[in-house]
Protein backbone atom coordinates (compact mmCIF):
# COMPACT_ATOMS: atom_id res chain seq x y z
CA UNK A 1 0.00 0.00 0.00
CA UNK A 2 1.24 3.50 -0.91
CA UNK A 3 2.36 6.18 1.43
CA UNK A 4 -0.75 8.10 -0.54
CA UNK A 5 -3.32 5.64 0.26
CA UNK A 6 -1.85 4.88 3.97
CA UNK A 7 -2.61 8.17 4.50
CA UNK A 8 -6.28 8.18 2.84
CA UNK A 9 -7.01 5.11 5.22
CA UNK A 10 -6.05 6.41 8.41
CA UNK A 11 -8.04 10.11 7.18
CA UNK A 12 -11.01 7.71 7.23
CA UNK A 13 -10.63 6.94 11.29
CA UNK A 14 -10.69 10.62 12.04
CA UNK A 15 -13.13 12.44 13.14
CA UNK A 16 -14.86 14.52 10.11
CA UNK A 17 -13.59 18.06 11.07
CA UNK A 18 -9.56 16.37 11.00
CA UNK A 19 -10.34 14.25 8.18
CA UNK A 20 -11.12 16.92 5.50
CA UNK A 21 -7.74 18.84 6.26
CA UNK A 22 -6.24 15.42 6.60
CA UNK A 23 -7.51 14.82 3.20
CA UNK A 24 -6.43 17.87 1.50
CA UNK A 25 -3.32 17.42 3.23
CA UNK A 26 -2.61 13.68 1.35
CA UNK A 27 -3.86 15.35 -1.94
CA UNK A 28 -1.12 18.10 -1.41
CA UNK A 29 1.58 15.57 -0.57
CA UNK A 30 0.80 13.68 -3.31
CA UNK A 31 0.59 16.92 -5.98
CA UNK A 32 4.31 17.49 -4.10
CA UNK A 33 5.47 14.41 -5.00
CA UNK A 34 4.33 14.46 -8.52
CA UNK A 35 5.69 17.42 -9.12
CA UNK A 36 9.57 16.37 -7.80
CA UNK A 37 9.35 13.73 -10.21
CA UNK A 38 8.59 15.78 -12.90
CA UNK A 39 11.10 18.24 -12.31
CA UNK A 40 13.49 15.81 -12.00
CA UNK A 41 12.78 14.63 -14.87
CA UNK A 42 12.78 17.98 -16.52
CA UNK A 43 16.05 20.07 -17.86
CA UNK A 44 16.61 22.70 -16.03
CA UNK A 45 16.67 25.07 -18.58
CA UNK A 46 12.70 24.31 -19.17
CA UNK A 47 12.18 24.34 -15.68
CA UNK A 48 13.68 28.09 -15.46
CA UNK A 49 12.29 29.92 -18.68
CA UNK A 50 8.35 29.28 -17.27
CA UNK A 51 9.89 30.21 -14.20
CA UNK A 52 10.54 33.71 -15.24
CA UNK A 53 7.26 34.44 -17.18
CA UNK A 54 5.10 35.37 -13.49
CA UNK A 55 8.09 37.52 -12.86
CA UNK A 56 7.86 38.80 -16.40
CA UNK A 57 4.58 39.66 -16.14
CA UNK A 58 4.38 41.06 -12.85
CA UNK A 59 7.17 43.62 -14.21
CA UNK A 60 4.84 44.65 -17.35
CA UNK A 61 2.11 44.87 -15.37
CA UNK A 62 4.15 47.21 -12.73
CA UNK A 63 4.95 49.37 -15.90
CA UNK A 64 1.57 50.04 -16.84
CA UNK A 65 0.61 51.07 -13.27
CA UNK A 66 3.56 53.52 -13.10
CA UNK A 67 2.50 54.69 -16.75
Amino acid sequence: MSAHMRQIVAASLLPRAIAADAKWQAAAQSMSSLMHRVMSATPSSARQEPAQWPQASAHASQAEIQD
